[in-house]
């Protein structure tokens, strides 16, 4: 019987957990496309990214990465079948409260651990042949807090890291029980992929999907049409925005050259402060070029560090990062040249080493980058 979708390998694709603001999909796109680049080893632009809300937690996003060549050859072996994440998979199945899932693969293994819908952690293993220490590996120090459902994927996976082809899943699922049992974690439901399948809608587990995701006609519509003004309410704002950067320039120009040819001329005095006047009003007027601000922060919180999210504030800003140290980003960020008034919060241990920690202060050009 032909299978419903079939599962991507986690050997083959990056996915985390990132954290935003407030905002609508469009720039929570281009806010995780920024983020990714910070996030994968071997960012490029062959990468292919998906994303979808990490259950109902606002801010929250599941983001996938692999490299274009790996979905060509994963959508090649799934022959029009949807491609199912083993976490998006997961997700549709978990209860109320805490819940542990694990895939098992004969070349990888995976564990997501859910609150209520919402992943908190995930990990994943390339195995090595023994079952008992290939769990162990994946549980880890800490162990596991309640039973763990269970799932053979052998033969059913999509992409470059699979099992061997014909594999079987009863075997896979024996052998995951006896795991269970000499590590010492409690099972929940043991079941195979091909029994899991019916049980989920294909299209809410899909990963990199050959189409945009659907979205009714209405809301297609509706989407139109905000799209539209959307595109008037821009279209105006660079027309506004263009004549503003003139008026500035020209007025700009006209101060400059009645200091140089008057000088302290008494009878052009006034005529040069309302000069002066009009150009600081264009000036606090203009827009802040969002793009500077990013980019000014990113480049200068220091090697091997992140910004996890940045809010930016009539001038000022504040910026949760990650890095190796919090005091070597706030030497680094005060030593630009390009903030002023930087302070440090409270800083935090992360996993693998890091410190997760706070920056606030405020730009040294009020305009939101230098002048001209």
């Amino acid at each position: 019987m032909r299978r419903p979708a079939v599962l991507l390998s986690r050997l083959d694709a990056e996915q985390w957990v990132v954290e935003l603001p407030p905002m609508r999909r469009d720039r929570a796109a281009s806010a995780i496309r920024f983020r990714v680049a910070s996030l994968h080893p071997r960012a490029s632009e062959s990468l292919k990214i998906d994303f979808v809300p990490n259950g109902r937690k606002p801010g929250s996003y599941l983001v996938f990465a692999a490299e274009a060549s790996v979905i060509a050859a994963a959508g090649a072996k799934a022959d029009g079948l949807p491609i199912l994440s083993p976490t998006l998979l997961a997700a549709e199945l978990s209860p109320a409260g805490p819940w542990s899932c694990l895939f098992w693969d004969a070349r990888w293994a995976s564990l997501d651990h859910f609150l209520d819908g919402v992943l908190v952690e995930t990990r994943r293993i390339m195995r090595g042949g023994d079952a008992p220490r290939d769990l162990r590996k994946l549980v880890g120090t800490a162990g596991i807090e309640g039973p763990v459902d269970g799932v053979a994927v052998d033969g059913e996976v999509a992409g470059r890291g699979t099992g061997s082809a014909g594999g079987e899943p009863d075997a896979s699922l024996a052998e995951l029980g006896a795991a269970f049992a000499e590590v010492g974690v409690k099972p929940g439901r043991l079941c195979r992929l091909e029994d899991l399948l019916p049980r989920v809608r294909a299209g809410r587990a899909a990963v990199f999907p050959r189409s945009p995701r659907s979205r009714s006609l209405r809301r297609r519509a509706l989407a139109a049409l905000v799209g539209f003004d959307l595109l008037l309410a821009l279209a105006l704002a660079a027309r506004i925005q263009g004549s503003l950067d003139r008026e500035l320039e020209e007025t700009r120009k006209l101060y400059l050259g009645l200091q140089r040819e008057h000088g302290g001329a008494l009878r052009l005095a006034d005529e040069a402060a309302a000069a002066e006047r009009r150009y600081a009003e264009l000036a606090a007027a203009r827009t802040p070029d969002m793009y500077y601000l990013v980019e000014a922060v990113a480049a200068n919180v220091g090697p091997g560090a992140g910004i996890r999210s940045l809010v930016v504030s009539e001038g000022e800003f504040r910026a949760e990062a990650e890095g190796p140290s919090a005091l070597s980003c706030l030497s680094a960020l005060e030593s630009s040249g390009a903030f002023a008034s930087v302070r440090l919060g409270q800083a935090q241990p992360s996993p693998g080493g890091a410190e997760r920690f706070s920056l606030s202060g405020r730009f040294a050009s009020a305009a939101g980058r230098p002048g001209r």
